[in-house]
C-alpha cells in the first residue's frame, strides 16, 4: 500500500469534497434570506449576499483540509480582524450558529465531523476555546468528541479573572481554574493513559 493511499481522509473529503462545501454554503445563506429567525444576521451583511457566499466557501474549502481558496486570494483569513468593522453581537452570533446547523441537518452532514472522524480511526479531542454554542446539544462532548478541556465561549480570555459565567469544562463539568491548561494539553497530546497533574486549588 502506498504511503498516498494509507494516509486518513481529510474532513473535506469525507464531508464530500467541493460540490458538497458549496451545497452547504448555499443552504445557509439561502436560509439566512427567507427566514425571519435570521433576520438580525441578515441585516449584518447588506443588501446582497454574493460575496459573503464566495468568500465562505473558499475559506471552508482551505479550513476543512481541501484547498486554501481563500488564502489564495486574501492572504491569513485573520478572521477576528475582518469582522472588527461589523456590528456583531449575541443574536447574531446565535443566530449564525442556529442557522449552520440547520443547514448542516438539511444538507445531511451527519453524523457529527467528530463521529465521522473516529470512524475514520481517529480519536477526537478538543482542547481550548469552542465557538459552537453553550446551549444543550451544541458542546463539544455532545457532538462527537471523546474529551474536551477548555471553555464555551470564543471570547473569553485565557488569563485568571471574572469568570463564573463561563468557568472551564472537562467533558461536560465545569473545573476550577485555567492555569493547568498547557499541563494538560501536554499530558494528553503525551499519553492517554498517564493522568493530568492535580489542579492548583483557589487561595
Amino acid at each position: 500500500m502506498s504511503e498516498a493511499s494509507a494516509a486518513p481522509a481529510s474532513a473535506f473529503s469525507l464531508l464530500g469534497g467541493e460540490p458538497a462545501v458549496r451545497a452547504l454554503v448555499d443552504r445557509f445563506y439561502d436560509l439566512m434570506d427567507l427566514e425571519p429567525a435570521y433576520a438580525a444576521l441578515r441585516a449584518a451583511h447588506g443588501s446582497t449576499l454574493a460575496q459573503a457566499r464566495r468568500k465562505l466557501f473558499w475559506y471552508l474549502c482551505g479550513w476543512l483540509g481541501g484547498p486554501d481558496l481563500y488564502q489564495q486570494r486574501f492572504g491569513n483569513p485573520r478572521l477576528r480582524a475582518r469582522h472588527l468593522p461589523y456590528a456583531i453581537g449575541n443574536a447574531e452570533r446565535d443566530q449564525w450558529l442556529a442557522c449552520m446547523v440547520r443547514a448542516m441537518a438539511e444538507c445531511e452532514v451527519d453524523p457529527t465531523l467528530a463521529e465521522k472522524l473516529k470512524g475514520a480511526g481517529y480519536a477526537t479531542g478538543m482542547i481550548g476555546k469552542w465557538h459552537i454554542g453553550f446551549k444543550e446539544g451544541l458542546r463539544p462532548h455532545e457532538r462527537g468528541f471523546d474529551y474536551h478541556y477548555g471553555f464555551l465561549s470564543g471570547a473569553r480570555t485565557y488569563l485568571p479573572g471574572k469568570t463564573d459565567n463561563d468557568p472551564v469544562i472537562r467533558n461536560g463539568e465545569p473545573v476550577t481554574t485555567t492555569d493547568v491548561h498547557a499541563r494538560q494539553t501536554y499530558y494528553e497530546l503525551k499519553s492517554d493513559e498517564k493522568p493530568a497533574p492535580a489542579e492548583p486549588q483557589p487561595k
